[in-house]
């Protein structure tokens, strides 16, 4: 545990000195809507350039592989470290997609509730909300392919039939 929540401050850290190192790029220039919203979707904008020009991985600079490695290493670090603090995955998992910077602050938090639902936190709710997918005993989201017939992965209630939220 010591190990992951060192990597990921190291990542964390490497997002936040990309980050500073842009706004301290375009500090000079007028800030209009356009420099903001630069600002704001620099990440993912990032990620979807590699992805759709993946020949150009082979003419980077050797600051540029740490870059790389910072923006595809967030992520997936961020729902490894989640998931040994018991948080929600999927919310720092988006977070540190448009945020990479934001895993430090997940490698400082300590372990959160016992909840292993990867439905939990605001994303979570929001697609539960949104699909109408809970247990009828403990009123958690469940996964999308739960049927009646099946028991709650949090509280073992065995669901012997469906019902439509609102009937």
């Amino acid at each position: 545990m010591k190990v992951a929540r060192l990597l990921s401050l190291v990542l964390g850290f490497g997002a936040l000195a990309f980050t500073a190192n842009l706004v301290y790029r375009t500090i000079a220039l007028p800030w209009d809507l356009n420099h903001i919203w630069m600002l704001l979707s620099f990440w993912p904008r990032s990620l979807i350039f590699i992805l759709s020009h993946p020949t150009l991985v082979m003419e980077l600079q050797p600051l540029s592989y740490a870059f790389l490695a910072v923006q595809i290493g967030t992520p997936v670090f961020s729902v490894i470290l989640a998931k040994l603090l018991d948080r929600s995955r999927l919310d720092w998992f988006v977070l540190a997609l448009i945020f990479p910077f934001a895993l430090t602050v997940l490698a400082i938090l300590s372990r959160g509730r016992a909840s292993s639902n990867p439905y939990g936190g605001v994303f979570g709710h929001f697609f539960a909300a949104c699909t109408g997918k809970f247990c009828g005993r403990c009123g958690k989201a469940v996964p999308l392919s739960a049927r009646a017939g099946q028991t709650c992965p949090f509280c073992g209630a065995y669901w012997s039939y469906e019902r439509a939220i609102g009937r």
